[in-house]
């Protein structure tokens, strides 16, 4: 009785875009959470770079001669290669590879794995070092 008026079609047409309608808002939310969790992975990854080359600055700062302890967190590798000057910090957590500039630039070459503790000094020579605890 419905499709000879072509009330069935129209009804299956209109309850499908409606759902159609559904799934496209709820990908668009599912998608933008997302990537705000992505973005915050990113940002912590950052900020422990940050610490990190904080610690490197203030050795440098300091002078020769001076060291701070520097503990590697949980999940973070260090890569100490660049020589501009600059560190990767790594996160196998998320992922996120993220570079920081540091002040010196006669950084000895090394890689620093997480759950680790270095100590960071100033050598005579200008250079600073890191010795693993």
């Amino acid at each position: 009785m419905l499709d000879e008026k072509g009330f069935g079609s129209a009804e299956f047409i209109f309850v499908s875009l409606i759902a159609l309608l559904l799934i496209a808002g709820l990908s668009t939310l599912v998608s933008n959470e997302i990537n705000q969790t992505k973005t915050g992975d990113i940002a912590q990854t950052r900020i422990t770079g940050e610490k990190i080359a904080e610690i490197i600055n203030t050795v440098y700062i300091k002078g020769i001669g001076y060291t701070i302890t520097l503990p590697v967190p949980t999940n973070t590798t260090v890569y100490v290669d660049d020589p501009e000057g600059f560190l990767t910090i790594y996160s196998s957590s998320n992922g996120a590879n993220i570079s920081i500039k540091v002040i010196p630039k006669n950084i000895e070459k090394t890689t620093l794995d997480g759950d680790q503790t270095y100590n960071v000094t100033h050598n005579t020579d200008g250079s600073i070092t890191f010795n693993q605890l």
